[in-house]
């Protein structure tokens, strides 16, 4: 044993006798950590940095092996997705059953920590008379081109507005790299924003995006749009170029009646809870949760922009300017409820964080045919995961069922 390893844990002594060349490279003698030092961590491996950490005191030993465990193949491909990467953060990955959608049997893979996620969809889609009917439009993702400090806003806007077709035809020619998936380009109409010191104008294209999210193919086309437009129309420079999170991806509607144990009483229960988010914006953002509770754990589970989707989704339920709940809830009889949810989702199965190997696991698992189909697995199970919720707070209550979950598990 190398002096340098007294006091490392067997996981840190794996790692250094794996890295051994790498770390005998530079000093191993301990040094302190100012408040003040810039810790510089590029051009490191993942272990290295993990051991550097250690070596300055910063971090405790990794004796469970929590990270430095994180095989080769992992820790390269971490390490090309984030900066500065020393290891994985590992949440429970599960499976909900007894999914019906389009009358195909399917299996739905969720990552989350939440303790009664996958037991209360599972329980909700075996309620799920003749299964859950899904149907998802075409993906789209809007880009944003900003103008500011124009010398005469309304003059540009003006001439935007008359050679906004000239334009589309344009960018439909040389800027649209996803025509060949069947994505089309569509320009919409310049529009005025209001500023603190003067007029911005936004220009918005409008970009199919097939089996992508889009987030970076939307903006990479909108950044050579604005290079066109510099030099035929506007003369100057965007301020900036993003992607735009609202009414972004699949357009998706699913349907389903669930049977309700408890006759009439517990149906206007559950009616009573969809009433209460409908005219309760505080009591909404819960309701909707509860939809996210299995749309994130679908997403985090297939390597999804979980944070574009939940903007996307808090948009669409903010529409009508007040915040709503996402689904629709009416009785059928006296033991059965018809459902809705309507969704916005960014999703893709091509590109980012797709191609780390459990999210292509899991899309395997689920048998996943495109993106589309990938969109109504998610807004299946968020109905499917509301309704759970909905029988439970109605019925035992969230804290009765979970206690419940968790007696059923350990006996």
């Amino acid at each position: 044993m190398l002096a340098s390893d007294v006091g490392l844990g067997p996981a840190e002594r794996y790692v250094m006798c794996n890295h051994k060349e790498e770390i005998m490279s530079d000093s191993t003698r301990p040094r302190s950590f100012p408040v003040r030092h810039v810790l510089q961590l590029r051009g490191m491996s993942p272990a290295r940095r993990l051991l550097e950490l250690h070596r300055l005191g910063i971090a405790v030993p990794d004796k469970e092996g929590l990270l430095s465990h994180t095989t080769e193949a992992l820790a390269t491909a971490f390490d090309a997705m984030i900066e500065n990467a020393i290891g994985a953060f590992p949440v429970p990955l599960g499976i909900a059953t007894n999914f019906v959608m389009n009358g195909e049997p399917r299996l739905i893979a969720m990552a989350t920590e939440e303790r009664s996620v996958i037991a209360a969809a599972s329980k909700a889609a075996k309620l799920a008379e003749d299964g859950i009917t899904v149907t998802a439009g075409k993906a789209s993702t809007r880009a944003q081109i900003l103008y500011s400090g124009l010398p005469d806003p309304p003059a540009a806007l003006a001439k935007l507005r008359q050679w906004r077709g000239h334009i589309e035809d344009l960018l439909r020619a040389e800027c649209n790299p996803m025509a060949k998936y069947g994505g089309e380009l569509r320009v919409e109409a310049p529009r005025f924003v209001p500023g603190d010191r003067d007029t911005l104008i936004i220009v918005e294209i409008d970009i199919g995006t097939a089996d992508a999210m889009g987030a970076n193919v939307v903006t990479r086309i909108a950044e050579r749009a604005a290079e066109r437009l510099l030099r035929l129309f506007t003369d100057r420079r965007p301020t900036a170029v993003i992607c735009c999170n609202d009414e972004a991806g699949f357009p998706v509607a699913a349907e389903a009646t669930f049977r309700v144990a408890g006759g009439a009483g517990q149906v206007r229960k559950v009616l009573d809870l969809q009433t209460w988010a409908a005219h309760d914006p505080p009591r909404a953002v819960t309701h909707n949760k509860g939809v996210m509770n299995a749309v994130s754990a679908i997403a985090l589970a297939t390597g999804q922009d979980t944070r574009a989707i939940e903007a996307c989704v808090h948009a669409s339920a903010a529409k009508s300017g007040g915040y709503k709940p996402l689904t629709t809830y009416a009785a059928v009889d006296d033991d059965r409820v018809r459902a809705t949810l309507s969704l916005r989702l960014p999703i893709g199965t091509v590109g980012g964080a797709t191609a780390h190997p459990t999210a292509a696991f899991c899309r395997k698992l689920m048998r996943v045919k495109d993106a589309a189909d990938l969109a109504c697995l998610m807004t299946a199970a968020g109905l499917a995961q509301n309704f759970a919720a909905l029988l439970a707070l109605s019925g035992e209550g969230i804290p009765g069922s979970h206690a419940r979950l968790a007696k059923q598990r350990h006996p």
